[in-house]
């Protein structure tokens, strides 16, 4: 495993599982039975914008939402989800959801980078694996959201954000930062896909009063 950057509360580690571990993941979402599912709008599609440059199509694999395991896939990622717990990288890393999302090629796309977000509207953190080296640069932006406010469209839509850090996607890393930054991911111009695994952790249940 080799530490990249933790200079801030954003870090990225390089091979935080083995080779032959990283491979058999990629092998596994290619493979031509592997279940993906058509996502119209990579982010809430009717709450912020339907600009397909600015919010595009992709592909997406859930396998845990809300503290449930919702896909057979699931135990063949649950590995990786420890050795990243074991890191102990912030305070709570109770396991709250986890997506794979996957972006074909899209050499046209003028955006420098898609829609910023938050993934959930309580505290938390968020983990990117990448399963592949791609293009499609991950943006961190030095804007937050520390209210996790649920009514931010205006304020995504009116703000000029600006870039804290770009994360190149690397088989076999990981980025993990503070759930309230936005951030985004950019349009893959030159692999033929871009994959990555989304995983947020955190307990809903320290918000509620």
């Amino acid at each position: 495993m080799q530490e990249d950057n933790m200079t801030d509360d954003i870090i990225e580690i390089e091979n935080v599982i083995g080779k032959t571990y990283q491979k058999t993941l990629l092998e596994r979402v290619t493979d031509k039975q592997f279940p993906w599912y058509l996502n119209k709008h990579q982010v809430s599609s009717d709450m912020f914008t339907t600009d397909n440059d600015y919010n595009p199509v992709g592909w997406n694999h859930f396998l845990f939402e809300e503290q449930k395991i919702i896909s057979p896939m699931f135990d063949i990622f649950h590995p990786l989800v420890m050795t990243i717990q074991d890191l102990e990288l912030f305070p709570n890393n109770s396991l709250e959801r986890m997506r794979l999302n996957l972006n074909e090629r899209a050499r046209d796309n003028p955006q420098e980078h898609h829609l910023p977000h938050i993934d959930s509207w309580y505290e938390h953190w968020n983990v990117i694996y990448y399963l592949n080296d791609s293009s499609g640069e991950t943006y961190i932006f030095n804007e937050t959201n520390k209210d996790y406010d649920t009514n931010d469209q205006d304020y995504v839509a009116n703000t000029k954000f600006t870039i804290k850090r770009k994360i190149t996607p690397k088989q076999g890393k990981i980025v993990a930062f503070p759930g309230f930054y936005y951030h985004s991911s950019s349009p893959n111009r030159e692999s033929p896909y871009r994959i990555l695994l989304n995983i947020n952790f955190g307990s809903p249940l320290k918000n509620v009063v």
